[in-house]
């Protein structure tokens, strides 16, 4: 089940006209993604708009849903935003999991984009 999270839940008083869409990374494994990997943030600015952007260029392509988690949270890879709020740094060990078995490829596709420090 997915949490629904504004801003002024976040930041106090606040407010966001679209509310941001976040799970654990719990609600996640329950759904028991059919492929995923795991890949170290490897470059020195971490996941940052550009490069959650290449993700999410890469996940739009997608069948089914795509995720990025760390820790306990999980992000949809279709959304900048949802990357970003993951906050990973350099060293940071995600997961990018898929729904549909055939989007294998993209998982693959999106975990060597990382693990090359998102070389084009």
């Amino acid at each position: 089940m997915l949490q629904k999270y504004t801003f002024q839940h976040h930041f106090g008083d606040r407010q966001s006209a679209c509310p941001l869409i976040l799970t654990t990374f719990r609600d996640m494994r329950k759904k028991k993604p059919a492929v995923s990997r795991e890949a170290v943030i490897v470059n020195e600015l971490g996941l940052h708009a550009r490069t959650a952007g290449l993700i999410a260029r890469i996940a739009g392509q997608a069948r089914g849903a795509v995720w990025l988690s760390r820790d306990e949270a999980a992000a949809d890879a279709g959304s900048i935003i949802d990357m970003l709020i993951l906050e990973c740094t350099k060293g940071t060990r995600v997961t990018i999991a898929a729904a549909d078995p055939e989007d294998v490829e993209l998982v693959d596709r999106i975990a060597a984009l990382i693990k090359s420090g998102f070389k084009d």
